[in-house]
């Protein structure tokens, strides 16, 4: 698979994963990772939540949508 952004640019760069927003490909080059939090509920009775950080790979163009509307919610430093 082939990064899309850089497709766009008439590069063929391998791509590392997926966007997570929009699903596209991305190369290391254009792929950015910010944290996400999962909340786990674990028992019945008494329901416990369990905070999981997580990664998460979004692409240039998602990244920079994600941080101008919550920065700190997800990790992404400003480019």
């Amino acid at each position: 698979m082939l990064c899309y952004d850089c497709s766009l640019n008439g590069r063929q760069v391998p791509a590392i994963g997926v966007c997570a927003a929009c699903g596209a490909a991305a190369c290391a080059e254009c792929a950015h990772f910010g944290t996400q939090t999962i909340h786990l509920m674990e028992g019945l009775a008494s329901a416990e939540i369990n905070n999981v950080d997580t990664r998460v790979l979004n692409c240039a163009r998602c990244a920079d949508a994600v941080h101008a509307n919550h920065p700190l919610d997800k990790g992404l430093a400003p480019r």
